[in-house]
């Protein structure tokens, strides 16, 4: 009887042993950098099971069931990873590894670099904006030539179109003008002076990782011109696995694009090459006679050599090269040629030419020497009717640097060498513009976590320039989160531009008949400062939030303006005796749901220019900006989304309101194997500019362009096939 009863506890507690017997390590990392993912929640489908990653990415779960089981993995900014197991599992399986997918609409696992200290993008003290590999890739599709898509969605930033026949875009900052902006590729300095107006407009996206942005001053971090603030474009680097991207895409605004991207890393060596191809023809959405998009062909080759030397020094080295032709103006003219009753037409051939070089070496105790240089080649041949533009533009940065991390502090310092030599063919203008400038700079950065919630960037900056002397830059960034959840920064800092006569006022016209810079003329200086709060959370089950809220401030002393001279043919830019400012506030919403995200986004600018009698709104600055996107993503399937945006008034030239309107985009992609097929519609309402207020005037032979303020071609329609291997 004894033994009858201590076999039925025995067989009462068999499933309780069985229960108890299996243990499984899961270790969570981030797909594209393996970076381990803190705080991720890992649990069993249909029990309590579970808990979150510890600082190595780390959750050991206990007492699971045998039988099949569905393990669920996910993070705030990433994709829900769901996968099965058979338990037991077999002896030699000990940890489960689990990569996770980065969301469209949130990053917070990327590494942030352009603050010169390496962050996690929500414990940067620095307010960073990244825009990751799958808002390039819908980028690619709509605008494979150029990057000014990707910012269209972007609170604080406002893409402005410059030339109503050449298509020009510049790109503002919180309401500043895009000469304020200062944009570099991988931390190069490649975009300005001459070239500066082409820039966004002869970038393509096809082999971009991500694209980082810092609203406000941030001259002190790489030098003059970032009043605004700074975009750096940051490319792709090769892996093992390699990859090679082949994109196809027609539109209806007579554009055919082609382009590739190729990287592969073998041992010690990898490479990576970029080649793109983009025909236009002359393209008049409006009916205004008046090409909106101009006859164009533009061609680009990018290879990059990378040497790792051991697994800390590593060696890059590339070699870009672009060619743009484009011909607007009259439709009759480009199609016939320029004759009296056709004549205005405006043509420009460019080629551009960079190379880069980067070296980062461990030294020892914590330090890393880092070693940049680059060496640009610019020419612009461009003419308007009779009048004719040649110019050329030699560029060259170096900069020497060392990070030091001790205890709580990680040092940053440096030096670097800036110079730019323009030569243009004075036969044509009739005046002499020519100039050699040459910066060096000294720089000093120190992030201090004073305590685990409380981090502290302070930094300083020390230019001579050999026309305009010494300029001092310091500024300071903090970051406290009381909570993983919650965050709040605040920064503050000064900035400076030296005066040039390639601005957003002298473009694109003005600078056939724009004297010289006179000695007079000094530099723009400015103050300002950001302050946001943000909130991420894992609501329940799988649905996620984040929102940030930013109130921002910057004043530009003694601004540039365009003048009169006497001479009717000339302007002259002088400082005005005064000062601009914008401040507002940028609200983010996003919203992310298994496949589903959403983003909302406001933004209120208050932009104003008080100096001489021309106090009041800056113009082509709307107050009210609002966008939302919403996005559905099926891994290995496909994706569709809508766009919506919302740009309020703005005052135009001529001191006349425009009125507010609604502009709406939408996607599909559907993936077949290694191909995705895809189609974009942009402006699907075919809301036009000219409906409102004439965009050209005074009849074909004294043509007169109004600003652009809205789209002027109309809807348009994408469609080609992405090749991803």
């Amino acid at each position: 009887m004894k033994r009858l009863i201590f076999c039925s506890i025995i067989v009462l507690f068999c499933p309780v042993i069985s229960f108890a017997q299996n243990t499984l390590t899961i270790s969570v990392a981030d797909s594209a950098s393996g970076v381990p993912i803190v705080g991720a929640n890992v649990f069993l489908s249909g029990t309590t099971l579970g808990g979150a990653a510890d600082v190595n990415g780390k959750v050991a779960i206990s007492e699971i069931p045998n039988g099949s089981q569905t393990i669920i993995a996910s993070a705030v900014g990433y994709k829900t990873f769901k996968t099965n197991l058979t338990f037991p599992l077999p002896k030699n399986f000990n940890t489960l590894q689990i990569k996770l997918m980065q969301t469209n609409v949130e990053l917070k696992g990327v590494t942030v670099t352009t603050t010169r200290t390496s962050y996690h993008l929500n414990d940067s003290p620095e307010r960073v904006e990244v825009r990751g590999p799958e808002d390039i890739a819908e980028t690619a599709v709509d605008h494979p030539a150029n990057i000014s898509e990707i910012f269209l969605e972007s609170t604080g930033i406002q893409v402005l179109q410059t030339s109503a026949i050449s298509n020009y875009v510049s790109i503002k900052l919180q309401g500043l003008d895009g000469s304020y902006t200062q944009i570099l590729k991988d931390g190069f300095p490649l975009y300005g002076g001459l070239s500066s107006d082409l820039s966004v407009t002869q970038i393509p996206p096809l082999d971009l990782q991500r694209v980082e942005v810092i609203k406000g001053p941030s001259s002190s971090l790489y030098g003059g011109g970032a009043i605004a603030g700074l975009i750096n474009l940051i490319s792709k680097r090769p892996s093992e696995k390699g990859e090679f991207t082949l994109l196809l895409n027609g539109n209806s605004s007579n554009g055919l694009n082609a382009g590739g991207f190729y990287s592969k890393k073998s041992g010690n060596l990898g490479s990576t090459i970029l080649f793109t191809g983009n025909l236009n023809a002359e393209y008049d959405g409006d009916r205004t006679g008046f090409s909106d998009i101009p006859e164009s062909q533009y061609f680009t080759f990018n290879p990059k050599i990378f040497y790792d030397f051991n697994n800390e020094t590593k060696l890059m080295f590339g070699l870009s090269t672009t060619y743009n032709n484009l011909v607007g103006g009259d439709m009759t003219a480009i199609r016939n040629g320029a004759n009296v009753f056709h004549p205005y037409i405006e043509k420009s051939k460019s080629n551009r030419t960079y190379t880069q070089l980067e070296l980062n070496s461990p030294l020892g105790d914590g330090t890393t020497l880092s070693f940049k240089n680059s060496v640009g080649y610019f020419l612009l041949n461009s003419s308007i009717e009779s009048e004719k533009f040649y110019g050329t533009q030699w560029t060259s940065f170096s900069e020497l640097s060392l990070q030091r991390s001790s205890g709580q502090n990680t040092l940053t310092g440096g030096l670097n060498l800036t110079t730019e030599n323009f030569l243009e063919d004075s036969s044509y203008s009739g005046m002499n513009r020519n100039y050699n400038r040459w910066t060096v700079g000294v720089f000093g950065q120190d992030d201090w976590q004073i305590v685990p919630p409380f981090t502290l960037e302070t930094g300083l900056r020390i230019d001579k320039e050999n026309v305009y002397g010494i300029q001092a830059l310091p500024r300071v960034a903090g970051i406290f989160r009381p909570a993983r959840e919650v965050g709040f920064r605040a920064s503050l800092g000064l900035g400076y531009k030296v005066p040039t006569i390639f601005s957003d006022q002298s473009d694109p016209d003005a600078i056939y008949f724009l004297a010289p810079i006179s000695s007079n003329v000094k530099v723009e200086k400015s103050i300002g400062g950001e302050f946001d709060i943000n909130y991420t959370a894992l609501l329940f089950g799988n649905l996620s939030l984040d929102i940030d809220q930013a109130f921002f401030y910057t004043r530009v002393n003694s601004p540039l303006v365009l003048d009169t001279m006497e001479s009717p043919l000339h302007y002259a830019l002088e400082n005005a005796d005064g000062y601009i400012f914008s401040r507002g506030a940028e609200t983010d919403i996003k919203l992310n749901y298994d496949d589903l995200e959403a983003f909302i986004g406001y933004t209120y600018t208050d932009a104003e220019r008080n100096f001489r009698n021309a106090n009041g709104e800056l113009y082509l600055t709307p107050p009210a900006k609002f966008v939302t996107d919403i996005m559905f993503d099926a891994e290995d399937v496909g994706e569709a989304g809508v766009e919506i945006r919302y740009t309020g008034p703005q005052l135009l030239h001529g001191e006349r309101k425009s009125p507010g309107f609604w502009v709406s985009d939408i996607l599909f992609e559907k993936k077949i194997s290694s191909f995705m097929f895809f189609a974009a519609v942009e402006n699907v309402f075919n809301f036009k500019q000219v409906e409102y207020t004439p965009v050209v005037t005074g009849g074909a032979q004294n043509p007169h362009f109004s600003d652009v303020w809205a789209p002027i071609e109309g809807r348009i329609v994408n469609a080609g096939i992405r090749m991803q291997l």
